[in-house]
């Protein structure tokens, strides 16, 4: 069934671009366009098409993917270099967003199918960017890390539903505006009440000792992602554990200023700098891997991420020991 609407024509057009294409799409539109020079002008019309009729009509359209979030279609697109036989292109139409993003282009004299793993993990890939927009966050804390923890969650597609100073919160179930919004917000809720709220993800990121034995049984968030130094007692982290409440300590969660400061040193000693750029995609690496092993460990000894991740760490203490014949 075609999912053709004149209402939403105009919108299409606007937001129908060439930008919105896989990198492997990207690479087999620069080859296929120098060998059939028309294509470029092939596919403007073919938009022409898809703004009025997203998923295209008639027998060279076919969906071979229909869900509620995105449909997939594989359709034959009239190549006027190729005196107007067929490419094959398939694109996904993303019904709640208005968008399309292209996914793969080829002729088929070069290969019989499309390539059914790219689909699969675009497919796989939209899934989970929609999962992460439906996460709510609430973070106690608008200073330095509250803020930029705030700024760059909402940045990766999570909703920020309330932030909080030493004066109070502010709270709303559809989201917060971050980057619109200042230290001098008025409150409509209080420090205690935050901790409390309904969201996924909870985000201690001012107090020591923020979440204690009196009211981590008030806490309904589904993880606690320790930010600030300490905010978690350990009677509350009993408790936590007790609810399963996972709670990521502030020993991973705050590693990334340490291993930052690692790198200022190890470049000091070199007298080679490296560039902003690299310096992050170093850090994300070290980062990625240091939760990748504690998450592994924490779920093969059945242990809470913070027990995971002070086992994990005395166990590389004792191996450099035994290296260096200390033990």
């Amino acid at each position: 069934m075609s999912m053709c609407s004149t209402d939403r024509t105009k919108h299409l057009c606007e937001n129908m671009s060439l930008s919105n294409q896989l990198p492997e799409f990207q690479k087999e539109l620069k080859k296929l366009g120098r060998k059939y020079p028309s294509l470029y002008d092939d596919i403007k019309k073919f938009e022409v098409i898809l703004a009025t009729c997203p998923t295209g009509i008639g027998k060279n359209f076919s969906i071979i993917h229909s869900s509620d979030i995105i449909k997939v279609v594989k359709a034959r697109l009239a190549c006027k270099s190729l005196r107007d036989r067929s490419i094959r292109i398939i694109y996904a139409y993303h019904e709640q967003e208005i968008t399309f993003m292209y996914i793969e282009l080829y002729f088929k004299g070069d290969k019989e199918n499309e390539d059914y793993e790219r689909v699969k993990e675009y497919i796989k890939s939209k899934r989970q960017e929609l999962k992460v927009k439906s996460l709510t966050v609430a973070i106690q804390g608008f200073g330095n890390v509250g803020f930029w923890f705030a700024h760059f969650a909402q940045k990766e597609g999570f909703k920020v539903v309330a932030v909080s100073n030493s004066k109070g919160g502010i709270y709303n179930s559809k989201g917060l505006d971050i980057d619109k919004l200042t230290d001098s917000f008025k409150s409509n809720i209080t420090n205690e009440e935050l901790l409390a709220l309904p969201v996924d993800i909870l985000v201690p990121a001012a107090l020591e000792n923020a979440i204690t034995g009196k009211n981590a049984d008030k806490v309904r968030a589904k993880v606690v992602f320790e930010m600030a130094n300490g905010p978690t007692t350990p009677e509350a982290d009993e408790i936590l554990t007790k609810r399963k409440i996972d709670v990521i300590p502030d020993v991973l969660t705050n590693a990334g200023g340490v291993t930052v400061s690692y790198f200022e040193w190890t470049q000091n000693l070199s007298g080679y700098y490296w560039e902003k750029e690299e310096v992050l995609k170093k850090e994300k690496k070290i980062m990625i891997k240091a939760f990748n092993d504690i998450d592994k460990l924490a779920k093969e000894k059945k242990v809470t991420y913070r027990k995971a991740a002070f086992i994990l760490a005395i166990k590389r203490i004792i191996d450099a020991m035994i290296l260096r014949g200390r033990v």
